[in-house]
């Protein structure tokens, strides 16, 4: 994600949080996101051959029924030419509202399927790690032998029975023997 992408998403936050429209206009950035992930919308959008009129058509079409900050963002990207941005700024967007709800997504990866009860036990345990509220997604992950691994923003937990193995390995290769 680009330095400018976050820029622009930010700037949209702050104002949007200072008028009390955040999640109006959470919904219209997911919306103006889902749009612009379409494949011929992105390769359109991200295109330098865009012409003036087509870009005009292209964010009245975006912006029909959103929030006027969303409207004002489009408008922006456009006149400077940026709305290669767009892409970016949803995902800019969300982890900047989960931020400040102090909420985190992470990935937790298993052998096998998880039992009842045990995702929620996971983010119970993320979240203590982690000082927020964290959603996981489940992936399989059948290398890890058993155990879980799990990451939540930049931070790697590593419970797995390979992830264990490895440090057990490092440790006897470390060591000096007689």
């Amino acid at each position: 994600m680009s330095l400018l992408a976050r820029r622009y998403a930010r700037a949209l936050f702050e104002v949007a949080e200072s008028k009390g429209v955040t999640d109006t206009v959470a919904q219209d950035v997911e919306q103006v996101h889902a749009a612009v992930s379409d494949e011929l919308v992105e390769r359109t959008v991200r295109g330098p051959e865009l012409s003036a009129a087509l870009r005009a058509r292209l964010v009245d079409k975006l912006g029909d029924g959103r929030h006027e900050l969303v409207r004002n963002l489009l408008a922006t990207l456009s006149r400077r030419r940026r709305l290669a941005l767009l892409p970016e700024i949803g995902p800019a967007f969300a982890a900047l509202r989960r931020e400040a709800r102090n909420e985190a997504v992470g990935v937790v990866e298993t052998a096998r399927p998880l039992g009842e009860g045990q995702l929620e036990a996971l983010e119970a345990l993320a979240g203590n790690l982690s000082g927020r509220k964290v959603a996981l997604t489940v992936r399989e992950n059948p290398e890890l032998l058993g155990g879980v691994r799990m990451s939540v923003g930049n931070t790697l937990y590593d419970g797995s029975a390979v992830g264990r193995l490895r440090q057990l390995r490092e440790r006897m290769l470390a060591s000096k023997l007689g």
